[in-house]
């Protein structure tokens, strides 16, 4: 028989949780690596039999409906026009438009929760999490048998993460996060909140990096304007000018078309605004 711990001893001891429940506990503390399989395979498998048994449940009840339509009983043809009727029905051996009815909410219910949009992992939460695992401080690589392969893939679209992804979530962004973290781990030597201490896993505030971004960006887009207008001016010939004016307005577009998430509408906006600026420079050089 296995000795059992003296539940005295127990108390006085520090608990230190390791594998699963040490994992845990970083999840909880750092939800950008909460992150869990989808089994989308499985689940796309469960949709597809879903689909197929709402189909032939719909069948079933179409044929019931028009039964009961053509009935001669004064009631069963009234469920198509009240749905009071309907319910009542339900109560008596003969409702079985009732009953289909309530097997397809219950099915359709099920199908709609499978579709509902769980948003995936950026690649660095899942990078963080899979490197944390293997770190030798870290998960240590404690799991076990197949269970070793949960993390795996390449496609970051078969997991989901239990946090939302606040923010743009451009190129751009993403670049300018990824520049702010790097200088803030050389230059003031953490600058997040360790969230374990034996491999020192930091977390960082996205409202901080989303911030610092923001004004990145905020402040690159203020300057190039005024560096079109210099360029301009350096340029005497008109036609150069012109030339230049076409090739800042399209990398303008491209610019916001590849390095941010605006609309079409808000990119022709802001396009056609940062032309109108430099026509405008053009005009008053012009006439000077």
């Amino acid at each position: 028989m296995a000795a059992v711990a003296n539940p005295s001893v127990l108390k006085t001891m520090p608990y230190k949780p390791s594998g699963y429940h040490r994992l845990a506990s970083v999840m909880s503390q750092d939800a950008n690596i909460a992150i869990f399989r989808r089994f989308q395979e499985l689940n796309m498998l469960r949709l597809l039999s879903l689909q197929a048994e709402i189909f032939d449940l719909q069948g079933h009840f179409q044929f019931q409906c028009q039964s009961d339509d053509s009935s001669n009983d004064p009631l069963e043809v009234q469920y198509s026009r009240y749905f009071l009727e309907l319910r009542k029905s339900g109560k008596s051996a003969s409702g079985h438009q009732w009953q289909m009815l309530t097997e397809l909410g219950i099915k359709l219910d099920e199908y709609m929760q499978q579709l509902s949009s769980i948003e995936s992992p950026r690649k660095s939460q899942l990078a963080v999490l899979r490197d944390w695992l293997q770190d030798s401080k870290g998960g240590s690589c404690f799991q076990m048998g197949r269970e070793a392969r949960l993390w795996d893939g390449n496609l970051e679209k078969d997991f989901v993460t239990l946090r939302a992804n606040d923010g743009e979530n451009d190129i751009f962004t993403v670049w300018i996060t990824k520049l702010i973290v790097g200088i803030f781990r050389r230059c003031c030597g953490c600058g997040g909140r360790v969230v374990d201490e034996e491999s020192q896993l930091l977390s960082y505030d996205d409202s901080i990096l989303n911030t610092a971004s923001t004004i990145i960006a905020t402040v690159m887009s203020s300057v190039l304007p005024v560096v079109t207008i210099l360029v301009l001016y350096a340029v005497k010939n008109t036609v150069k000018r012109i030339c230049i004016t076409i090739g800042f307005t399209a990398v303008f577009a491209a610019f916001l078309a590849i390095f941010s998430t605006a609309r079409r509408i808000e990119i022709f906006a802001a396009t056609a605004t940062f032309a109108a600026v430099e026509v405008v420079f053009i005009g008053s050089a012009l006439s000077s």
